[in-house]
This record gives structure tokens, C-alpha cells and sequence, in this order.
């Protein structure tokens, strides 16, 4: 893992069923002649639908940061107006790490870290590599302690 203080933002990688129904639905529309045959209103609405599976990974990841510093870890996310959020290590309740088949498959997860208050919590979505990012975390606060 990096050296504290570090930043990352979802991995793409948590995003393979986007790019699956996207470049499905793109083979679809091309192999079956469906641009002839179908609507011109509903052509558009396809290609749309393509562009959307390949566009939203792009905003999800722009949208929410995090950041891993000496003494806290906060998210950041907004595009026009932010909300921050930060966690300072000594108030660490538990921090929780969660993978699916696919994210045990490609290397990603989500790492839940929650603080005395059930209020403050960030949720990091879809990282990579979420046991080494615990490690990271557990040994700042093992230093810390």
C-alpha cells in the first residue's frame, strides 16, 4: 500500500457490469442490423443507453474522493457543492470490509469505516485492493494508540 497520506477514488474495475451491458447492447445494435430496421426515436434511445453504461462510471468516480492523511480520513463528493466528511482516527468504532464474487475475482471491495456516532461514516465504494487499504488503516491507528 502507499505511504500515508494518500487519495483514491472507485476503481473502474467495480464498474465490469456497466461496461458488459454497454458493449452487449453496442454488439447488439451493430450485429443485428437493428439501426435499419428499428425507430429513429428508438435508435437514439439505444445509442443513449450505450453512452450512459459507458459515461456513469466517469461521474460516479469524479464525484466522491477520499483521503487517507496522518491523523483522519475523509470523503469528499459533490460536483458543484461538496460535502466533506472526516473521521479522525481516535474515534474509529469499526471499519468493515465487503466483497462480492466479482470483487474477489478482479481485486476490489468496499471498505466501511464508522465512528463513535452512527451519523459519521464513509463508505468507500468499490476500491481496489480493500484488505491491503484496512492494513494501511489499522496500522496508522496501531501507531496512534
Amino acid at each position: 500500500m502507499k505511504k500515508i497520506p494518500f487519495s483514491l477514488s472507485r476503481s473502474r474495475r467495480s464498474f465490469v457490469y456497466n461496461y458488459i451491458l454497454g458493449v452487449g447492447l453496442l454488439l447488439y445494435i451493430l450485429l443485428s442490423g437493428a439501426l435499419s430496421i428499428l425507430n429513429p426515436i428508438l435508435t437514439i434511445f439505444f445509442i443513449s443507453l450505450v453512452l450512459i453504461f459507458f459515461l456513469e462510471p466517469e461521474g460516479t468516480i469524479s464525484y466522491r474522493s477520499y483521503f487517507i492523511k496522518k491523523d483522519n480520513i475523509t470523503e469528499i463528493s459533490g460536483f458543484l457543492s461538496k460535502k466533506k466528511i472526516t473521521i479522525p482516527y481516535s474515534s474509529i468504532d469499526n471499519i468493515l470490509v465487503n466483497k462480492g464474487v466479482v470483487g474477489r475475482l478482479l481485486g476490489f471491495g468496499d471498505v466501511i469505516i464508522s465512528a463513535h456516532s452512527s451519523e459519521n461514516r464513509v463508505k468507500m465504494v468499490g476500491v481496489k485492493h480493500p484488505e491491503k487499504l484496512l492494513s494501511a488503516i489499522e496500522s496508522v491507528i496501531k501507531e496512534k494508540v
